[in-house]
């Protein structure tokens, strides 16, 4: 019985660093609100790694190399809120996912000899 609780257990913590890191992945290329100068602007993916403030309420976006990629408004609050939205969603399924995956594991236990073997 201890042994396939510890293995369940190790199960879980494994897709969850698994869903984390898929996570980490995937959002570190694309852009996030960042703030700058009082407001948020969508910014950090690759045509977005820098940027140079125009005006209050608009940045030039910078490519790793320095080159100009275009310009970006700052958010509205609307943008900001619906952004935000959007990532309590998408970590609310991923946490969803997650438990569906731990509760479709089937673990099966052999007990011989007073020794339990899960697989």
């Amino acid at each position: 019985m201890a042994a396939s609780t510890h293995r369940k257990r190790y199960n879980k913590v494994l897709v969850i660093i698994i869903l984390a890191l898929t996570a980490t992945i995937v959002t570190g290329c694309s852009a996030k609100p960042n703030f700058i100068n009082g407001k948020y602007y969508m910014a950090g993916d690759s045509n977005c790694r820098k940027y140079r403030v125009l005006t209050s309420s608009r940045i030039m976006c910078k490519d790793s190399n320095g080159k100009d990629m275009g310009y970006r408004d700052a958010m509205t609050n609307q943008q900001l809120q619906m952004y935000m939205h959007k990532e309590s969603m998408d970590q609310q399924e991923q946490a969803r996912q997650a438990q569906q995956v731990q509760n479709n594991r089937r673990v099966n236990c052999v007990t011989v000899g007073g020794f339990t073997t899960c697989n």
